[in-house]
């Protein structure tokens, strides 16, 4: 079932498994939070067990590069008459 962009996801690990599996989440650089105590049926009976959740990474959208100009507009060069115009505006002879 997909998970909603800020849910965390939840899990149920019963007691006697709950180093193990905790451990093992560690080593992949998840950190399981404990949130409630919720007994488990088995075929044994209720057995102890804890809910955990994990925050796990969201997707990141691209950035786009928009720092630098580029295309035909930035490639462009002047042309003479804009060069003379410029030159006259700013006082400059040759």
């Amino acid at each position: 079932m997909p998970l909603d962009n800020n849910a965390k996801l939840r899990f149920q690990v019963m007691d006697s498994d709950r180093d193990v599996v905790i451990s093992k989440l560690a080593s992949w650089d998840w950190l399981p939070v404990p949130c409630n105590i919720l007994p488990r049926i088995t075929h044994g009976g209720f057995m102890a067990a804890q809910i955990y959740e994990i925050d796990l990474p969201r997707e990141q959208s691209p950035i786009p590069d928009d720092r630098s100009i580029k295309g035909e507009i930035a490639e462009q060069k002047k042309s003479g008459v804009e060069l003379e115009a410029l030159r006259k505006y700013l006082g400059i002879t040759k």
